[in-house]
């Protein structure tokens, strides 16, 4: 991804959020939340680019067990963020 594509996505994911965000690189997030979040890209990989060899029990048992979990992290995330100074 080019600095431009980071830009954007940054200024999209604001918008969507109705909030300020920071991008960062996985090697610099915590070891739990790159987990989650390599997680959810895996999933969405697979969905995208391999939908005819999906599995739908995997899917399901993901939207069961992790869903929740990675949204509870993002949004934990977005609160440090937003709480602290300077932002």
């Amino acid at each position: 991804m080019d600095l431009i594509d980071f830009v954007g996505l940054a200024l999209e994911l604001e918008a969507a959020l109705g909030r300020k965000v920071d991008l960062v690189n996985s090697a610099t997030m915590k070891p739990r939340i790159r987990e989650r979040i390599v997680t959810a890209v895996g999933m969405r990989n697979i969905l995208t680019h391999a939908y005819h060899d999906e599995d739908p029990a995997l899917l399901w048992r993901t939207v069961q067990n992790r869903l929740s979990s990675l949204r509870e992290a993002v949004l934990d995330l977005l609160d440090k963020v937003a709480s602290s100074p300077g932002s």
